[in-house]
């Protein structure tokens, strides 16, 4: 049972970053980590709910999510390697993916039984990969009496998966969520040919409550019932991108807690000036993370500073 407040489903693994000038760094990642790690630097009481192995990487994962005070529960199988992801940067920062996924989320749905939970955030490979999709499915459906739901698709077409599959699975979790952050590039790949527009309408009418398209240097745009907000992507250096989309989810969701709208009980109906405070909001916290080297999200102090 867990006793957080706030829980993420997802894959940890280990980035290979490999730099313009070959240099390789080995860093603890994988987007549901880095939300989970993102939104306990921004006061949430949360845990982790992943797999990895009985290895040097899994150690390595281990400790730095431990780290960071987030609860660990480690529902892979241990005599799997950890899995690891090798990102390759371009001169400008931006980062390609390629991925060796053998260590799988566990009985999702069984960590959870009994939790009062207040939030669960799901999304990425592990809500998309054969044998995990269908258990973090009945996890999020098992929370929502009680808990609100936040989703992120971050999708990584290198996997394999048909497009029309993932879109059908995509499409299954934005049905049973309330908050639904994506990337132009999600969509492009999801749905192409079609406006943000056209598809956070999509999303809303299949229930999301809260639609955020980001739209890398042009900034987020946000919807709600009625409700269209764009704002600008804060000005920064860009030393990479690594992470930066799950800096975003982190403080979206912080931001929504600190004013009390987790919780299915108290979700809101969501105003313009609501959609553009936690826009902002959110972008500074992406534009920190854009600001040093891989997936290192703010914490509170930095961004109160910025």
């Amino acid at each position: 049972m867990i006793h957080d407040r706030f829980a993420v489903i997802g894959e940890s693994l280990v980035d290979v970053i490999v730099d313009a000038s070959g240099g390789r760094t080995a860093r603890a990642g994988g987007s549901p980590m880095n939300v989970a790690i993102g939104a306990a630097r921004l006061g949430l009481n949360t845990a982790l709910i992943t797999a990895y192995g009985d290895d040097e990487h899994g150690a390595l994962v281990q400790q730095h999510i431990e780290r960071e005070g987030v609860t660990l529960i480690n529902r892979g199988d241990g005599r799997r390697p950890t899995n690891q992801a090798a990102a390759t940067l371009a001169a400008d920062g931006s980062a390609e993916y390629g991925f060796r996924m053998q260590n799988q989320v566990r009985d999702a749905a069984d960590a959870i039984v009994g939790s009062d939970l207040a939030h669960l955030h799901v999304g990425s490979i592990t809500a998309v990969s054969d044998g995990e999709w269908v258990d973090v499915l009945a996890a999020v459906e098992s929370s929502r009496a009680t808990a609100t739901i936040s989703y992120d698709p971050n999708c990584r077409p290198d996997l394999g998966i048909p497009v029309a599959e993932g879109r059908r699975r995509a499409e299954k979790f934005v049905g049973v969520a309330d908050l639904v952050k994506a990337s132009d590039e999600d969509l492009a790949w999801l749905y192409p040919g079609q406006t943000s527009d056209a598809v956070a309408a999509r999303w809303i009418g299949a229930g999301a409550r809260l639609v955020v398209i980001t739209h890398g240097e042009e900034g987020p745009i946000g919807y709600a019932e009625g409700v269209r907000v764009s704002v600008p992507a804060s000005r920064t250096h860009v030393a990479d991108t690594v992470g930066a989309g799950d800096s975003f989810m982190a403080a979206m969701l912080a931001w929504c807690d600190e004013r009390g709208m987790l919780g299915r009980s108290r979700l809101p109906r969501f105003s313009a000036d609501e959609v553009r405070g936690m826009l902002e909001f959110a972008a500074r916290a992406s534009a920190i993370t854009c600001a040093r080297v891989g997936a290192n999200p703010p914490t509170r102090a930095e961004l109160e500073r910025n």
